[in-house]
C-alpha cells in the first residue's frame, strides 16, 4: 500500500500513523527518508556542478526543506514516541537517512542544514527513548 503525504503539513504524522495502525497494526519501526530538496546557495545564481539551476538561499527555500526534512521528521519521531508510550511498547527502531556530513553541502545549503538537523534529532531521540 502506498500513501502520498506532505510532511510540511503538521497533521500528516498522526494521519500516517492512523493509516498504518488501521492497515498494518502498531508501528514499531520508523524510517525517515523524506526530502523537500531544493538547490539553493549562498553564491550568485547560476548552475551547480551537474548543470542544474541554482537559486539564492531565501526564507522560502529554507522553510521548504526544513519543514519536511527536519520538522516533519521530528514530528514523525514524536508521534512514534507518543504512541509507543501509550501502548506500553517495549521495542522499536528509528532509522533516519541522511547525506552530506561535517564538510557541509555546497549548492544544496538548505538540504544540508536540514539533514544535519535530522541527524541531531535522531541522536537525541536515541538518547531519550533508548529505555
Amino acid at each position: 500500500m502506498a500513501v502520498e503525504a506532505n510532511l510540511a503539513n503538521v497533521e500528516t504524522p498522526a494521519s500516517l500513523f492512523d493509516i498504518a495502525d488501521e492497515h498494518l497494526g502498531s508501528v514499531d519501526i520508523l524510517i525517515n527518508n523524506a526530502s523537500g530538496w531544493v538547490a539553493d546557495t549562498f553564491k550568485a545564481d547560476g548552475e551547480d556542478r551537474l548543470h542544474r539551476a541554482l537559486q539564492p538561499l531565501t526564507a522560502a527555500t529554507m522553510d521548504q526543506v526544513l519543514s519536511v526534512d527536519a520538522r516533519g521528521s521530528a514530528l514523525m519521531i514524536a508521534e512514534l514516541a507518543r504512541r509507543h508510550r501509550a501502548e506500553a511498547g517495549s521495542w522499536g527502531r528509528i532509522v533516519s537517512l541522511s547525506s552530506g556530513g561535517p564538510d557541509g553541502f555546497p549548492e544544496e545549503v538548505s538540504y544540508g542544514a536540514a539533514k544535519a538537523a535530522l541527524e541531531n534529532l535522531t541522536m537525541s531521540a536515541a538518547y531519550e527513548l533508548a529505555d
